[in-house]
């Protein structure tokens, strides 16, 4: 079953976007940080930014929706952060079991800020923070939460950093738990750059889905940024039904050298056609390959996604209409495969299909800034 969602109610958002440099300083709505929130239509992203909890388990930041939204962190986001108490204390004095002992009695002895540093369109930055308060969590556990920060117009990232304050042997000490202990700390803010907006076709687990992640549409005289993701091409082409064996190989084992299957690597050519007069007329559309998108910033460096810029004509119809062709081939290694079943170096074409709704081609609205 196909899906095809277009987001333009109210939800709410978390970490990662895409590489966007064609799109940077685009509108005076950029370059105004001073309004946290603005007025909610389905042409910005206000009008589907909600709530959210950045949480630190361990040794991990994440963002999670706490008003029914996706993954993704948008400009006027609600944001509160959220830490588990002996976490932090064990990331104080990890290596001091007496230090240990005497903040884990008092959790008034760990002062906690969070602190934010918002990096805007034009690259500057802007600091934000907010106590941090402890109270009583699930089976007994203490944790810490902070104020509300929203984030401003015209942001394009954010960093988190939670700053403790404590003594130690009589003398204070302050120190700064993300950095120090290198958690991963900074998300990507989707929003900044409306009116241009990126179309973000993905999969919910076996299902596709399309989404226009600032909200509304593709905006007549902006940029629209096409992006398919791997797993989306995973999905298209059925990748668990190729047959990647390129012959076999030798591979030493605890009793000795042995024979083992040997298999290729599968490689993704995808192009796109586009329609912006209601499917009258389509032209082609690029896209390049960007490992570790930022749409997908926070994942393993090995995802990528396909992506290419639609400038929206002024005069352009009520819908967009795309399209993706999608092959998918086995590069075959140089060297070392015995018995093989193709050329050494070789390229086979594996699959060669389109991506295009059933025929229908896929269709976002298409709206006045």
């Amino acid at each position: 079953m196909v899906k095809v969602r277009i987001l333009t109610g109210v939800t709410a958002a978390s970490a990662a976007a895409l590489i966007i440099p064609s799109l940077t300083g685009c509108t005076a709505d950029a370059a105004d940080t001073n309004d946290d929130v603005g007025a909610s239509t389905d042409n910005n992203t206000e009008s589907i930014a909600g709530s959210g909890v950045l949480a630190l388990h361990g040794w991990s930041l994440n963002y999670s929706s706490t008003s029914g939204g996706d993954e993704f962190l948008r400009v006027g986001e609600r944001l509160k952060v959220s830490v588990d108490f002996h976490n932090i204390v064990y990331q104080i004095a990890y290596s001091d079991t007496a230090l240990q002992q005497e903040l884990n009695a008092d959790p008034n002895k760990v002062k906690l800020t969070a602190k934010l540093q918002y990096t805007k369109t034009d690259e500057s930055r802007v600091d934000a923070s907010a106590p941090v308060t402890w109270g009583a969590g699930p089976s007994n556990t203490t944790v810490g939460t902070s104020g509300e920060l929203v984030i401003p117009k015209g942001i394009k990232k954010l960093k988190l950093e939670v700053v403790a304050e404590y003594s130690k042997n009589g003398q204070p000490q302050t120190k700064e738990i993300l950095g120090s202990n290198g958690i991963q700390s900074e998300f990507v803010v989707f929003g900044a750059f409306t009116p241009n907006k990126l179309a973000l076709f993905d999969t919910m687990g076996a299902e596709r889905r399309t989404r226009v992640v600032e909200g509304g549409g593709a905006v007549k005289g902006a940029n629209l940024l096409v992006s398919v993701t791997d797993w989306r091409l995973d999905t298209v082409v059925d990748k668990s039904s190729l047959d990647l064996r390129v012959g076999d190989q030798q591979s030493g084992g605890r009793f000795g050298p042995t024979i083992v299957p040997a298999y290729g690597q599968l490689e993704y050519e995808v192009e796109a056609v586009v329609s912006t007069d209601d499917g009258q007329t389509y032209q082609p559309l690029g896209l390049s390959k960007a490992m570790k998108p930022d749409v997908l910033a926070r994942a393993d460096g090995w995802r990528f996604a396909f992506q290419g810029s639609k400038p929206i004509p002024a005069d352009a119809g009520a819908k967009l209409k795309i399209a993706f062709h999608v092959k998918a081939f086995l590069v075959v290694p140089q060297f070392g495969i015995l018995n093989g079943r193709y050329a050494p170096g070789s390229r086979i074409l594996l699959k060669d299909v389109w991506d295009n709704n059933g025929g229908q081609d896929y269709s976002l609205p298409i709206t006045q800034q």
